[in-house]
């Protein structure tokens, strides 16, 4: 018989090292880890990938790779301890 698990994102970030250490970080505990990447909504109409940094005068900060958000998911009961050992472990 199958068991459904429901994943959590427990973690969203522009910066692709971020996760990569996070999950990391939660393999090497154990825990089951799924990661994507994804292009986010647009910030005006019809897909504008218009960021608010590019008329800011903000510069895009370095290993962002511009349009890009990468995510973090694991198994809702192992939710508590993931976020636990992010916190102790991540850096930033």
């Amino acid at each position: 018989m199958f068991h459904i698990h429901k994943r959590v994102l427990i973690l969203k970030s522009r910066e692709e090292e971020v996760v990569k250490e996070a999950e990391k970080i939660l393999t090497a505990a154990g825990l089951d880890v799924k990661s994507w990447a994804s292009d986010p909504v647009p910030v005006a109409g019809c897909g504008a990938h218009i960021r608010p940094s590019d008329w800011s005068g903000k510069k895009t900060p370095p290993g962002v790779v511009k349009g890009m958000v990468y995510h973090l998911s694991v198994y809702e009961e192992d939710e508590e301890k993931a976020r636990k050992l992010l916190e102790k472990n991540l850096k930033s």
